[in-house]
């Protein structure tokens, strides 16, 4: 399995209740770098595990990031 780098946009959530309009509009999309194995590629998502067993293919702790919110995906291994 690859081990790769995914560059993504995730969503933001503000906890405060007072906003004003005009600082809800200056918000931005958190930029995340997240370091897995590849388990899958396709038009929808990215998929990533965080751990996998070396005697199986069994992988735990997946990640599923949404195609459209990858800005670039780097092989490491």
């Amino acid at each position: 399995m690859k081990i790769v780098e995914v560059t993504w946009e995730d969503a933001s959530f503000e906890d405060t209740t007072k906003r004003t309009q005009r600082t809800v509009k200056e918000d931005t999309f958190v930029v995340l770098c997240s370091v897995g194995y590849l388990v899958s590629r396709d038009k929808r998502a990215i998929r990533l595990a965080m751990e996998r067993r070396l005697d199986s293919d069994d992988v735990r702790d997946v990640l599923l990031i949404p195609t459209s919110l990858v800005k670039k995906v780097r092989v490491l291994k």
